[in-house]
């Protein structure tokens, strides 16, 4: 199943977009390839609700999508997949996958300031994106970057 480069990711990069960062890697696929964004998360573990405002859930992964298939740093898979890979890995019982349609609406889950305890995921800024796509471009199938080399 998996398709890519001659040139792995390194065992820090799966580390960083594997615990923390797995958004900003998808989000350099959404912004470069047009690819989809699922987020999965665990419904049984909410985020506090910040004053006035909704509780989120706990994400697990975000995956970019391209097609019928799903990618990480670490992996291409098939996107009906998403679930049971992530129940396997994530070892959850209940989790859900939701597909958004925006940068926007993955924003919801993200921290306004790196002291937020109200969103799951880190902020993230343009050059980190711009980092995780340079990671992509070299080790995502050719097939998919090719086109989009810069």
């Amino acid at each position: 199943m998996f398709d890519m480069n001659e040139l792995p990711a390194t065992p820090d990069e799966i580390a960083t977009y594997t615990q923390g960062a797995c958004h900003i890697f998808a989000l350099a696929l959404h912004r470069h390839l047009g690819a989809g964004l699922v987020i999965v998360t665990d419904p049984k573990r909410t985020m506090p609700a910040p004053a006035g405002g909704k509780a989120v859930d706990r994400v697990l992964h975000v995956f970019a999508v391209i097609g019928t298939l799903a990618y990480d740093i670490a992996s291409e898979i098939r996107a009906r997949d998403i679930a049971g890979v992530s129940r396997l890995v994530c070892r959850a019982r209940k989790l859900e996958v939701q597909t958004l349609r925006s940068e926007t609406e993955l924003r919801a889950f993200v921290q306004r300031r790196s002291d937020d305890a109200e969103r799951p995921l880190r902020p993230y800024t343009d050059a980190d994106i711009e980092g995780a796509w340079t990671i992509a471009r070299r080790i995502l199938p050719r097939r998919l970057t090719a086109s989009k080399a810069a």
